[in-house]
């Protein structure tokens, strides 16, 4: 499912489905709220995300090729798309109730830097749920983000290994990923203004 270069499962997708609909400690995405694809690729998992949850979504990503296939996908479903870098979306602050990027965050070269840019865009309390791939621990201080939960992804070295064997035998070189393992992440914007600023309502 998803674009190019994303195995996730369905089970995977519930977990994120969960974690982004879940109000016990902040701000739930509800119908009709607006759901971001970080890094949307063709838009598998977030028009999947969307349908389920009844948001609306917006994905952006900044391959225009990706895009166009994003929108022949969601055609007939609210969905709007955005050629844009997720390190700087130049969308307005406090103005997604919720994020996701699946298999699009480790391509960046500055982590820190997208998910501050998450926490700036989201309202107080909403949630980005993302994937990571990774062979250490990321540090996550100071990004205005709290860390709520991580869900492991068994399974998925044998499922990545398989996919970049069917990529080869259609010529395609996919990134090595020997020794890494994926994860999924659950993060909520702090319930302040900003960074260091005063706590604001729910």
């Amino acid at each position: 499912m998803g674009g190019a270069t994303s195995d996730v499962t369905l089970s995977e997708l519930d977990w994120c489905a969960s974690q982004l609909s879940d109000g016990r400690s902040g701000l739930p995405l509800r119908p009709g709220g607006l759901l971001l694809d970080l890094g949307c690729g063709r838009g598998g998992p977030g028009l999947w995300l969307a349908r389920r949850l009844k948001a609306v979504l917006l994905g952006l990503d900044i391959a225009p090729e990706a895009l166009a296939l994003a929108r022949e996908h969601s055609r007939g479903y609210p969905a709007s798309y955005l050629q844009a870098d997720f390190h700087a979306t130049g969308l307005p602050g406090a103005s997604v109730d919720g994020a996701i990027s699946i298999d699009a965050f480790w391509h960046s070269s500055n982590l820190g830097a997208a998910l501050r840019e998450s926490a700036r865009i989201l309202k107080p309390g909403a949630r980005v749920v993302f994937s990571l791939v990774e062979r250490d621990r990321l540090d996550l201080h100071g990004l205005g983000l709290e860390l709520l939960e991580e869900h492991s992804c068994p399974g998925w070295r044998e499922r990545r290994e398989a996919f970049q064997r069917g990529a080869a035998r259609l010529g395609l070189v996919l990134a090595d990923l020997t020794g890494f393992q994926r994860r999924l992440v659950s993060m909520q914007r702090e319930r302040c203004a900003t960074p260091g600023g005063p706590a604001a309502p729910l």
